[in-house]
């Protein structure tokens, strides 16, 4: 995730949402991702 956030790897290269994660904290967004990794799909 830090390596997107700074722009490292790009997941997107035609269509860069730069701003898409920097709305949420570090702790936000392991939060975030702890709770998506026990969803079942």
């Amino acid at each position: 995730m830090e390596k997107y956030r700074t722009q490292v790897r790009i997941h997107d290269e035609t269509d860069p949402d730069d701003e898409l994660l920097n709305a949420f904290s570090d702790a936000e967004l392991k939060d975030i991702f702890a709770y998506l990794s026990l969803v079942d799909d």
